[in-house]
C-alpha cells in the first residue's frame, strides 16, 4: 500500500469531508475528482512515471488535491512555496528539474525593471480590499445621508456621525484609489512604455463591476428589492432584551 491508496473508492465518499480548511471544505469524492482531473493532464502532456511535478499553490484543498493528482500519475511532488525568491525558485527548479509545475496565473511573476514581481497577485489582493472597503463605505454614507431622521439602533456614534462618517468615506475612496494606481510606469496606459501584462487591472475590475451593478440596479433590482425584512436576527434580539 502506498499512501495515493488512501483516496481508493469507499462507500461514503460523497459524504465524508477530506479537507477541511476555515473557508472551505471537500468531500472524498470531490478531491478525487480534482486529482484525477489533474493525473488526466499530466499523463496527456506526457509525464512518465518517476518524472517530478512543482507545485507552486496557496494553501488550501487544491494542492491537497495536486498532491494526489501527481501520485496517481506515478509522479514525484516537489513544492515550491510562493514566498521563496527569483532567485531560491530558480535553484530549487534547476535541482529538482520538474517536468511540469502546476499553479495559478496570480503566482506568476512578471520581470518589471529585472525583478520579478507577482502583478496579478497584488491586483487581485487589491479588488479584494477595494471590495470589502466599499461594503462599509456605503452603509457609512447612506446614515450620515439620513442625518437626524435615522432611527438609531443599540450599536451607534451617537452625534458624531455628522464628523466621523464623511472622514471614514473619504478614507475609504483614498485608499481605494491608491489600490488602483499603476503599480509601474509601464502600466500606465498613456505612457510609451505601457504593455498590457503590466496592467493593474484593479480598476477595470471594480469600475466594471460598479457599472454592472448600476445597470442591473436600474433595470431590474429596484422594481421588487425593499431592503432586508429584519435588521437583526430576531433571536440575538431576544437575549438582549433578557439581559
Amino acid at each position: 500500500m502506498n499512501l495515493a491508496d488512501v483516496l481508493d473508492p469507499r462507500d461514503d465518499d460523497a459524504t465524508t469531508v477530506a479537507v477541511y480548511t476555515t473557508t472551505d471544505e471537500i468531500t472524498r469524492a470531490e478531491l478525487r475528482a480534482r486529482a484525477e482531473a489533474l493525473t488526466a493532464l499530466l499523463r496527456a502532456q506526457g509525464l512518465r512515471p518517476g518524472q517530478a511535478v512543482g507545485v507552486m499553490l496557496p494553501n488550501g484543498p487544491d494542492i491537497v488535491a495536486a498532491l494526489f493528482g501527481i501520485w496517481f500519475a506515478g509522479g514525484v511532488y516537489v513544492p515550491l512555496n510562493p514566498r521563496l525568491s527569483a532567485d531560491e525558485l530558480a535553484h530549487v527548479i534547476a535541482e529538482d528539474r520538474p517536468a511540469a509545475i502546476v499553479t495559478l496565473p496570480a503566482l506568476i511573476k512578471v520581470d518589471v525593471g529585472g525583478t520579478p514581481v507577482p502583478l496579478a497577485f497584488y491586483a487581485v489582493t487589491s479588488i479584494a480590499v477595494i471590495g470589502l472597503y466599499l461594503a462599509f463605505a456605503i452603509p457609512i454614507y447612506l446614515r450620515w445621508r439620513m442625518g437626524d431622521a435615522f432611527e438609531e439602533g443599540a450599536w451607534t456614534n451617537g452625534s458624531k456621525y455628522k464628523w466621523m462618517n464623511p472622514i471614514a468615506v473619504a478614507e475609504i475612496i483614498i485608499v481605494s484609489l491608491f489600490l488602483m494606481m499603476p503599480t509601474t510606469p509601464a502600466a500606465n496606459p498613456f505612457r510609451d512604455e505601457f504593455e498590457l501584462k503590466f496592467l493593474n487591472y484593479a480598476p477595470v475590475v471594480t469600475l466594471g463591476a460598479l457599472l454592472l451593478l448600476t445597470i442591473w440596479w436600474n433595470v431590474s433590482a429596484k422594481k421588487w428589492f425593499t431592503g432586508p425584512k429584519h435588521n437583526i436576527d430576531p433571536a440575538v434580539v431576544e437575549v438582549y432584551e433578557e439581559q
